[in-house]
């Protein structure tokens, strides 16, 4: 899901989304927001408080999985020209499953922000391999390099 923390994809609150997926009776849901991780703290805050509530009533825990849509240069972020410069690149949703993947997707957005960013905060290949432990990665919605936008 996309919370407010996504500009211009997302508008609901972290804790209106996981009340509505509550109220669905989803067993869980994914934070994916586009290039940030900015909701992650008060997701799996709120999902705590949420679960102590759900455990006094004997119920099943409900699972926060944390996750980030990142945007994947074409090229490598550190060494393009002119001609193959991407200013956003392809969508891929990267999820931890693990606290090694935590790391490591947090290591990634950081990286992104900090070196990749060209119009919009960008990984690459080389970044993805490198910290690739403890990640899922999905190949993203429809802006991804599997169905590209026309």
């Amino acid at each position: 899901m996309h919370s407010h923390y996504s500009i211009m994809n997302g508008c609901n609150t972290v804790q209106q989304l996981v009340d509505s997926a509550i109220k669905n009776r989803m067993e869980g849901m994914a934070l994916t927001d586009t290039g940030n991780m900015y909701g992650i703290m008060e997701f799996f805050d709120y999902v705590s408080k949420v679960n102590s509530k759900r455990k006094e009533s004997k119920q099943r825990p409900f699972k926060p999985v944390i996750g980030c849509e990142l945007y994947v240069a074409e090229y490598s972020t550190k060494e393009q020209t002119e001609e193959t410069r991407d200013r956003k690149g392809y969508c891929l949703t990267v999820l931890a499953k693990n606290l090694t993947g935590y790391r490591n997707l947090v290591k990634l957005v950081s990286n992104a922000r900090t070196d990749g960013f060209y119009a919009s905060p960008r990984t690459d290949r080389i970044e993805l391999e490198k910290y690739r432990e403890g990640l899922i990665v999905c190949s993203g919605g429809i802006e991804s390099e599997v169905s590209p936008m026309p």
